[in-house]
């Protein structure tokens, strides 16, 4: 057990070539999941963590107290990393992260044919940029959106307004540049 605690003091040293982040999808919440969260009840009269309730050891030791072990890696408090566990809700639950991003979503869309009100040019820039994000790619995703601002800055310095052959030509720029992005970052996956 005493070689065990010097492994985790050694340094590991690596360059991580990308970091992404994302939310887990529902299967990957339920394949990572050690336990479902169904009791109301955390503790019994005795202050033990129930089973399928929100302290159960399956997910880890609660306290390092009293040598409690790990339900499912066996390990004490000190060494256990954590594990997951989920929650099924009997109806679909809206992200709170995501509240600011919805609201925006409906206040451009048609409340009777639920169509975006906006130029092609924009639910290119939009859907674009959803895409690149997807993949981690920041940068391009934020060169979508500089593109139609620098578009945007030129007309209203001239007329004030974007004209239908200036939307088209600024949407099909648009589709290149996305196309050529997630083209070359295929590339650089299959090599």
């Amino acid at each position: 057990m005493g070689s065990y605690k010097n492994d985790l003091r050694d340094t590991v040293h690596f360059k991580a070539d990308r970091v992404q982040f994302r939310l887990y999808s529902k299967e990957e919440i339920l394949k990572l999941s050690v336990v479902e969260i169904f009791n109301p009840a955390a503790f019994n009269q005795l202050g033990h963590p129930l089973d399928n309730g929100l302290y159960d050891l399956k997910m880890g030791p609660f306290s390092d107290r009293n040598l409690v072990v790990c339900g499912t890696c066996h390990l004490q408090a000190e060494f256990c990393p954590g594990h997951i566990g989920h929650i099924a809700l009997p109806m679909p639950a809206v992200n709170p992260l995501f509240y600011a991003n919805i609201q925006k979503v409906l206040k451009i869309s048609c409340i009777h044919c639920h169509r975006f009100k906006m130029a092609e040019c924009f639910k290119t820039m939009f859907q674009g940029q959803m895409k690149l994000l997807d993949l981690g790619l920041i940068n391009q995703a934020q060169e979508v959106c500089d593109m139609v601002n620098r578009r945007e800055e030129s007309e209203d310095k001239k007329s004030g307004k974007m004209n239908q052959d200036e939307e088209s030509s600024l949407d099909i720029k648009l589709k290149d540049y996305i196309e050529e992005e997630l083209r070359k970052h295929e590339e650089l996956n299959t090599q």
